[in-house]
């Protein structure tokens, strides 16, 4: 992370469809990077699954974050906003406010009663700073450990 960016370095916007590409490689970057102890083969399988079938990606809607031209940040809505399947950002610009300006895009385009999440345990702190509460404790379903989470709609981003 730079010690010199803020939040108000980047662009934030709606990735278009011939944008996903750039979207899905930076999610696995991440996930692999970040999220290693979360998966085994098996996740990992079925994650690259999810990422690479494009019936499943055209279901959502991205947003991006930019630093001038290079993706690095996404954030990954399916069902009108209730659901959140990828959320990340590129581990040099995290900690910057992105995810928080990426969601806060997310709660101005759509507006869900509801929104859930399977998170990962390494964004489990990020969820609840965004107002997220576990459902449940982490369990481990196709070789992916998560934390079911859920946010009611009427909480301000902090």
């Amino acid at each position: 992370m730079s010690d010199n960016l803020s939040v108000t370095h980047f662009t934030f916007r709606k990735l278009t469809v011939d944008e996903f590409e750039s979207a899905m490689y930076l999610s696995l970057h991440v996930f692999v990077t970040c999220n290693s102890s979360d998966f085994d083969e098996e996740g990992l399988t079925n994650f690259k699954r999810f990422i690479y079938t494009h019936a499943y990606t055209r279901e959502l809607t991205i947003y991006g974050a930019y630093k001038q031209d290079m993706l690095v940040g996404v954030l990954a809505v399916k069902n009108a906003g209730t659901h959140i399947s990828l959320f990340f950002t590129d581990p040099e610009f995290q900690g910057l406010g992105i995810g928080k300006a990426l969601f806060s895009l997310l709660l101005k385009d759509q507006h869900p009663e509801t929104i859930t999440v399977h998170s990962s345990i390494y964004a489990e702190a990020v969820y609840e700073k965004l107002g997220f509460s576990a459902v449940s404790k982490a369990v481990v379903k196709d070789g992916l450990r998560f934390v079911p989470m859920r946010r009611d709609r009427d909480l301000e981003v902090v």
